[in-house]
C-alpha cells in the first residue's frame, strides 16, 4: 500500500517573516560594511600619501626646495605646484594624486587627471568638464573663502588650499599669497609669532614648506574627503601626512580648536 505525502511550501506569512528578518539584518550590517569600506579606503589613502612623501623628498633633493604653492594655470589649463608638480618626473601615476574618498570630481575623473588635479592640493571651485580654451578659464581654480590671520586678527579672502606652503590657519587652510610681499598675511612678513618665540624657536622652525628646512613633523597636507561619512562634526576624521612620510588619522575638531594662546594644532603641528 503506497502512502502519498504532500509537500507543503512556504505560506505567505512565513515568506514575509523571512523577508522582514533579512531586511533587519541588512539594516544592521550595512553601517558595518560602510565603515569597513571607509576604513579600507582611508588605509589606501595613507599608503598613497606615504609614496608621495618619498617623491616630495626626491623633489627637495633635486631642487633645493619643496614644490611651490599650487595654483591653476588658466593658460595651460592644468594645475602647477604642490603635489601636481611631482608629475611626471617623480610620480608617473596620476592616480596617486587623487584621494579615493574625493567625491568632488565624480564623473569627471578623466578631465581632472588631464588638468593634473590633486585631491591633496585644495578645494575646487566649480569644475567644468566641458570647459574649452577661452571659456570660463577659472572654473577649475581653487574655491575661496574668508579667513582670519591668527597673528593680526585681520580677515581676508583667500584660496582654500590644504597643501601647507605658506602656513596654516587654525582651520587647516593655507590661503597665503606668496607673491605679494605687501599683503601682510604671509607669516614671515611680521615678527616671529609668540607661539614660536615662547619656545625659543625662530622662523626657520615654522612648519611650512616655504621653509626648505622645515622640521620633519611639518604637516604637508590634510585629507578632508572622508568627513561626509560621519554623522557628527565632532566625530569627523582627517588624515594628515608629515614630512617624515608618516600618515595618521586625526580628530578634525580637536586639531582646529585653539589653545589658551589662540593657536590650534594645525598651526603648531607638534607631536
Amino acid at each position: 500500500m503506497k502512502v502519498c505525502c504532500k509537500r507543503r511550501g512556504f505560506t505567505l506569512v512565513e515568506m514575509l517573516v523571512v523577508i522582514a528578518i533579512i531586511v533587519v539584518l541588512v539594516g544592521l550590517l550595512f553601517p558595518v560594511f560602510q565603515t569597513a569600506r571607509m576604513q579600507a579606503s582611508m588605509t589606501q589613502t595613507m599608503g598613497n600619501l606615504s609614496q608621495l612623501s618619498i617623491a616630495l623628498k626626491s623633489y627637495r633633493t633635486d631642487h633645493g626646495r619643496y614644490p611651490f604653492m599650487p595654483y591653476y594655470d588658466t593658460d595651460l589649463q592644468k594645475y602647477m605646484g604642490g603635489f601636481s608638480a611631482l608629475y611626471p618626473d617623480y610620480v608617473d601615476n596620476k592616480g596617486l594624486l587623487i584621494c579615493k574618498g574625493d567625491r568632488s570630481i565624480d564623473g569627471i575623473e578623466k578631465e581632472a587627471k588631464a588638468r593634473n588635479y590633486s585631491s591633496y592640493n585644495g578645494k575646487l571651485g566649480s569644475p567644468d568638464p566641458t570647459e574649452a580654451a577661452g571659456t570660463s578659464p577659472s572654473s577649475w581654480d581653487f574655491a575661496t573663502d574668508t579667513y582670519t590671520n591668527i597673528e593680526t586678527g585681520t580677515t581676508f579672502t583667500g584660496p582654500t588650499r590644504w597643501y601647507n606652503y605658506g602656513g596654516y590657519t587654525n582651520d587647516g587652510v593655507d590661503p597665503y599669497n606668496g607673491d605679494d610681499t605687501d599683503d601682510g598675511y604671509y607669516p614671515y612678513m611680521s615678527s616671529v609669532p609668540t607661539w614660536l618665540s615662547s619656545e625659543g624657536l625662530r622662523y626657520k622652525h615654522y612648519p611650512r614648506l616655504v621653509n626648505r628646512h622645515a622640521p620633519d613633523t611639518t604637516v604637508v597636507t590634510h585629507v578632508v574627503h572622508y568627513r561626509g561619512n560621519f554623522e557628527k562634526a565632532t566625530e569627523e576624521l582627517d588624515i594628515i601626512m608629515r614630512l617624515d612620510g608618516s600618515a595618521e588619522k586625526i580628530s578634525r575638531t580637536a586639531w582646529q580648536t585653539p589653545d589658551s594662546d589662540g593657536v590650534a594644532p594645525f598651526v603648531k603641528q607638534r607631536e
